[in-house]
């Protein structure tokens, strides 16, 4: 594991190798390769018209002019980069970290991480990831990113709204009766359509542990120089109907996918200083 010891000497070396990097991405230069560490959102999973992955629609990697991805944002703005998918349907942090070698070998110059939602989607309420674990998780995984890649930028997404998925569906049949079969994210979708004091303090909770995530994130972020969060924005998206697969009921569709492709590339804006993309 490391340890991170602020002001001292690895921390200031990445921070001036990220300042040499930055002037070069302020230009639209210096991004030839991307990675996208998360799960099955960063997979685009369901947001096509078949189930499973469909990574032209990924908000991240995608080339779907639809999605428009952050990827496909880059290139418009004057960089061609290759893609580099590192994601996995159903990964939690800890899974995620067991494949930062991997990402570190392939010397991507930004690397996307959107992570988090497994861990609060559990197979049972008791299977959550407690909030202590997945802080020193997190933190782990962005510093060792950040120590293995002192030139890449890491660019931090908070974990999505669950909850606000479950009150999309829970009054539409077709999407309780799913929730209710599938053994996947009972920890909020277990009773779908029960309006229970026990399973509503349930819901509540899943929805407070995700805000702790999300908290977690943006303070490891943070504390990287070569870091930057949305701060909470993917968190604080709505989605609507149309935004969500009308396979599953609950991971994004095309025009899901379009959302938090678009909160990444604010992100990326605003927190980097990048220009605003090339005309057509």
């Amino acid at each position: 594991m490391l340890v991170r010891r602020s002001g001292g000497p690895a921390r200031r070396r990445i921070c001036h190798a990220y300042l040499r990097a930055r002037v070069r991405r302020t230009r639209g230069e210096g991004v030839a390769r991307i990675a996208a560490v998360g799960d099955s959102i960063t997979l685009g999973v369901n947001a096509c018209t078949e189930a499973g992955p469909c990574l032209d629609d990924s908000w991240a990697v995608g080339t779907s002019p639809d999605v428009d991805s952050f990827a496909a944002r880059l290139a418009g703005s004057g960089a061609r980069p290759t893609t580099l998918p590192f994601a996995l349907e159903g990964a939690t942090v800890k899974e995620a970290l067991d494949h930062v070698e991997d990402v570190i070998d392939q010397k991507p110059d930004v690397v996307t991480v959107l992570l988090g939602a497994n861990d609060a989607c559990a197979r049972t309420f008791d299977d959550m990831t407690p909030t202590d674990r997945f802080t020193a998780e997190i933190t782990t995984l962005l510093q060792q990113l950040a120590e293995g890649l002192p030139d890449a930028t890491l660019l931090a997404l908070s974990v999505p709204d669950l909850n606000q998925i479950w009150e999309l569906g829970k009054s539409d049949p077709d999407a309780v009766g799913l929730w209710n079969k599938s053994p996947s994210c009972r920890s909020l979708l277990w009773h779908a359509d029960s309006v229970s004091a026990d399973d509503a303090e349930r819901r509540a909770a899943v929805a407070e542990r995700v805000q702790q995530f999300n908290s977690s994130i943006a303070a490891a972020c943070s504390a990287l120089p070569t870091c930057v969060s949305d701060g909470g924005a993917l968190h604080d998206v709505r989605f609507g109907d149309g935004d969500v697969s009308d396979i599953d009921h609950f991971h994004p569709s095309q025009r899901g996918q379009a959302k938090i492709a678009e909160v990444a590339w604010q992100t990326w804006q605003s927190r980097t200083g990048a220009g605003a993309r090339a005309a057509g």
